[in-house]
């Protein structure tokens, strides 16, 4: 349990810091697609901050699956999303990606369907679609990285480091995220170790999200 405290505070520490690291090269992002990504990170962190808070209190601590139900994991899917959408190997699709912000949406209101009557605090349903989603535009987009010129100078891509930090986080955890209700419930013993690693996976993410942004070469 002390490991697992630590690395929440670690993370909120990579959330912050990745925000700050993200404000400080604004000028060479806001002409890009990236210039929402400073913003973007600042409210992830506002959000974790305001779940701790609310987790806190016996009276607000009903207000947290709202939280990350219907704001915060949205954001973050559609967010992805949208960075895919202007993304140059994804030129030719794009309809496919707003397809996917709709399943997605729907997938949300399918779960507030389901879930309405009942007391768990966790989405997994529209989770797990927008992780296969996620997952089926960094497969494309690797692949056409992969048979491409940029490949030559991919470390200097913020969208490989990008597209990493959303691989390993986010296909890392996704039998956590999917089987948590069922974990928190039946397997509380499997669920601790498991959210833990997840937690290290998601500093990872946020490390490579620093480094993708000190390292890009934006046109």
């Amino acid at each position: 349990m002390k490991l697992y405290q630590t690395l929440v505070w670690g993370l909120n520490a990579a959330e912050l810091l990745s925000c700050i690291v993200a404000f400080a090269h604004f000028k060479k992002l806001q002409s890009t697609k990236w210039r929402l990504l400073p913003f973007y990170l600042l409210l992830i962190f506002v959000f974790e901050m305001l779940g701790r808070y609310l987790a806190t209190s016996p009276t607000l601590i009903k207000y947290n699956p709202m939280l990350y139900n219907y704001i915060s994991f949205p954001l973050q899917f559609l967010f992805f999303f949208w960075i895919f959408y202007h993304d140059i190997y994804f030129e030719k699709v794009k309809k496919y990606i707003l397809a996917a912000m709709v399943i997605y949406l729907v997938a949300v209101i399918a779960d507030k369907i389901y879930f309405n009557d009942k007391q768990y605090f966790f989405y997994s349903f529209s989770y797990s679609v927008g992780n296969i989603l996620l997952l089926i535009m960094l497969m494309r987009y690797f692949y056409r990285l992969s048979i491409s010129e940029e490949i030559l100078g991919f470390s200097h891509s913020l969208m490989f480091w990008f597209s990493l930090g959303v691989v390993i986080y986010y296909i890392g955890t996704l039998p956590l995220w999917s089987l948590r209700n069922v974990l928190v419930f039946k397997y509380p013993k499997i669920f601790l170790p498991y959210a833990t690693i997840g937690l290290g996976l998601s500093i990872s993410m946020y490390i490579l999200f620093i480094i993708g942004i000190v390292k890009c070469k934006l046109k």
